[in-house]
């Protein structure tokens, strides 16, 4: 519990994605064990506004244009009237603004700061680490997802002399916990699966990485070699205009079903077989994933990021390489034996209630923000 003044978490905006979605939970679970939280968001949207606890402050700063002046000047008199101890900035733009605003406090909170990225692929991201990294190696400790991350940054960046630890992401798993089979098929039947049919699904939003194409080229093949399945995707995103477009080129309309952004994604999960998530890059540690193992699904993971330090391939989760559909196809085709499945998602709930519990990541969060070792 804190004792010398609160805790804020910094973001770029609340809307729906697995970063902002654990800060609010991480921040809601702080503030019931008695912790002073603060919740600042730098620019709409707020979707996640309303599933905040009132016991959590929330500051929105109004960011206008590429660096809004100011920002800092916010940040500052809001640190000092709320005597906030420590800031966590979630992802890089916040951190560059936090670490500008307490460049002119003599007493200024500690800066922690938590990326999402294990590899910048695009030049444009690698360019902006020019300005990022000097701004990460002035911090007081970065937070990451996986020890591959932390690895991966301490040499790219020459990050090795800031204090840094790792907190792997987790999951309230009393609420994503499997559901008895009259519900699961409830679910199905109204989501339009055919009975027997192998279900696979992905949560993701629709960006370039997640790389949606590759569902839709394995469901293909698995069609062709009589697997009979259907794919259900949860998200949006611009890249969905694509996808469906080349849904219907392949003629596979009634084989894959859009759902939308869902704010509750259990029901979706329950009407699944198999989870895939099939990213080529940025992915750190899915939150995703986390949650349909919890429900107890078989999970298909793309190798990259700490999807080994998450499942052990061919125990509880099944690992590919990124972008190898052929081999995308042979995991789900190993998968569509029941027995075998059915082992791999009790596994995978099993893991997942061990490591990977919300509990156990929030308590690593205030050890952090406290200046503490758990």
């Amino acid at each position: 519990m804190t004792t010398n003044g609160g805790w804020m978490f910094l973001l770029n905006s609340l809307t729906i994605g697995g970063s902002e979605r654990k800060t609010v939970n991480i921040s809601n679970y702080l503030a019931s064990v008695g912790n002073r939280i603060h919740i600042a968001y730098l620019c709409k949207p707020a979707t996640l506004a309303g599933d905040i606890d009132d016991a959590v402050s929330v500051l929105f700063l109004d960011r206008k244009g590429k660096f809004d002046l100011s920002v800092p000047r916010k940040l500052r008199n809001y640190w000092i009237n709320n005597n906030i101890s420590a800031a966590w900035c979630v992802n890089s733009y916040p951190a560059l603004y936090a670490y500008s605003a307490a460049r002119q406090l003599k007493n200024r909170p500690r800066l922690i700061a938590s990326t999402n990225t294990t590899i910048f692929h695009t030049m444009y991201d690698r360019l902006q680490m020019l300005v990022y990294a000097p701004v990460f190696r002035r911090l007081d400790t970065l937070v990451f997802g996986t020890a591959l991350q932390q690895q991966l940054w301490n040499r790219e960046y020459s990050l090795a002399g800031t204090d840094s630890r790792v907190i792997y992401n987790g999951i309230d798993t009393a609420f994503f916990r499997p559901v008895d089979s009259a519900a699961r098929a409830a679910a199905r039947e109204k989501l339009g699966i055919r009975p027997g049919a192998l279900c696979l699904g992905c949560v993701a939003q629709f960006r370039p990485e997640k790389a949606h194409a590759d569902l839709i080229r394995a469901l293909e093949a698995l069609l062709a070699q009589g697997v009979d399945c259907q794919l259900l995707l949860v998200g949006e995103g611009r890249t969905r205009p694509g996808i469906q477009q080349l849904v219907t080129t392949k003629g596979l309309r009634e084989r894959v079903c859009f759902l939308g952004t869902q704010n509750d994604v259990r029901e979706a999960l329950s009407a699944l077989d198999i989870f895939v998530l099939a990213s080529t890059s940025v992915e750190t540690f899915s939150n995703a994933a986390l949650e349909a193992m919890a429900m107890g699904k078989a999970v298909i993971l793309s190798r990259i990021g700490g999807a080994a330090e998450m499942i052990g391939d061919g125990e509880n989760g099944i690992l590919y390489e990124p972008g190898d559909v052929n081999a995308l196809v042979a995991a789900v085709c190993r998968l569509s034996d029941s027995a075998a499945r059915d082992r791999y998602a009790r596994n995978a709930r099993t893991r997942v209630c061990d490591l990977f519990t919300l509990e156990r990541m929030a308590r690593a969060y205030e050890a952090t923000l406290a200046n503490t070792n758990l």
